[in-house]
Formats: structure tokens, C-alpha cells, sequence
């Protein structure tokens, strides 16, 4: 994982929580100039 704002490889997982079975959000912070990405993935049956 890499932060879309200043390219370094330094992101933690904040959490993850899956919604009704469909998809899943991950939010992920970066130590460096803490910008907050969230990722979307839906679940295929």
C-alpha cells in the first residue's frame, strides 16, 4: 500500500469493517503526512 498524496510506503491500517456482506471498507492512514485513504471491495459470491 502506497499513499496516493506523498508516495510513501509507510501506511497503516486503521480498520476494516465489512458491511452486510457485500463489501469491504479498509481506511488506511499514512505516518508521514497522514493523509486518510479508504478502499472499497466488493464481495463476489
Amino acid at each position: 500500500m502506497k499513499c496516493q498524496q506523498c508516495g510513501s510506503l509507510d501506511v497503516r491500517r486503521l480498520r476494516r469493517s465489512i458491511l452486510e456482506r457485500v463489501y469491504i471498507r479498509r481506511i488506511f492512514v499514512c505516518n508521514e503526512c497522514s493523509y486518510i485513504q479508504k478502499e472499497h471491495k466488493y464481495i463476489r459470491d
